[in-house]
């Protein structure tokens, strides 16, 4: 998790990868002064990690939480259902993103997809002997493989791995939602209203669209809801024009208790996360 220092409206902005993150970083050059100078051709993630504003390790927030300064008045925590998060992840970096297929090379894997890819298969291969084609596996072969590696998340890309990975960055958080800090969860399932809280709190304007990337290629195309499309290779995925949905690999979790075992070990403080900003927002 990283988190964005806007000291114009002292405030803090929790953020993930795959959590409305373009959404957000729209909204906040509409609102905060220190991206107002982001140019067309620069993203506003980028600009701000350039200008220290910044920061990829939420432990950088323990002196703000000490702190009886007032220099951060409002802290605000984006959040996704774990299912749907990781869901959006393989679809939108292996798959299909916005309406482009990437296993016929019609979209260019991502850098950091393609040694993700390169890596899993890597160990698919040891354990199987089986050599397959680039960002050839299921979405359930990625959850195995993300338990596989669960002592070493660091090591692999966030777009990837949980949220919050470890009961010392939990901590943080609780210690955050035990403050004095105004905290304003800001949920994906609840962008909208979530953000006009958030704006209205803060005396803000802007609403920017939510930024659902993924959609049909062709007509022929559908998204799939069942167990099974969880569990099928992109290629397989790619031939019969299906794309899974987050109720897909509900369904498959449900059906394998072993795989539900270790999802829920996997994200474990996310769900965690999203209890506690599901708690926030009902006061």
């Amino acid at each position: 998790m990283n988190f964005y220092y806007l000291p114009s409206r002292r405030c803090i902005i929790l953020w993930s990868q795959k959590c409305a993150c373009t959404s957000i970083s729209k909204w906040i050059k509409a609102s905060f002064e220190e991206a107002q100078q982001s140019g067309k051709k620069q993203s506003t993630r980028t600009y701000l990690g350039l200008n220290g504003y910044n920061f990829d390790n939420i432990r950088n927030l323990n002196p703000w939480i000490q702190s009886s300064g007032g220099e951060i008045q409002h802290v605000i925590i984006s959040s996704r259902d774990p299912v749907s998060r990781i869901t959006s992840s393989f679809v939108n970096k292996f798959h299909v993103y916005e309406n482009r297929t990437i296993f016929d090379k019609n979209k260019r894997i991502q850098g950091f997809a393609k040694l993700f890819s390169k890596d899993l298969l890597q160990e698919i291969r040891h354990q199987s002997g089986e050599k397959r084609q680039r960002g050839d596996f299921s979405l359930e072969e990625l959850i195995r493989y993300l338990y596989q590696q669960k002592d070493d998340l660091d090591t692999i890309n966030p777009h990837f791995t949980p949220q919050i990975s470890t009961e010392k960055r939990f901590e943080i958080i609780k210690n955050l939602i035990n403050s004095n800090i105004k905290i304003h969860p800001l949920r994906v399932s609840n962008f909208s209203e979530d953000l006009q809280k958030i704006n209205h709190s803060l005396g803000l304007e802007t609403m920017p669209s939510f930024v659902n990337s993924t959609r049909l290629p062709t007509h022929e195309w559908r998204f799939d809801g069942t167990g099974s499309s969880a569990s099928k290779r992109v290629s397989v995925l790619h031939q019969e024009k299906l794309i899974p949905n987050a109720r897909a690999l509900r369904e498959l979790l449900q059906k394998k208790s072993d795989l539900q075992e270790q999802f829920q070990q996997l994200f474990q403080y996310d769900f965690a996360l999203q209890n506690a900003m599901n708690e926030l927002s009902d006061h």
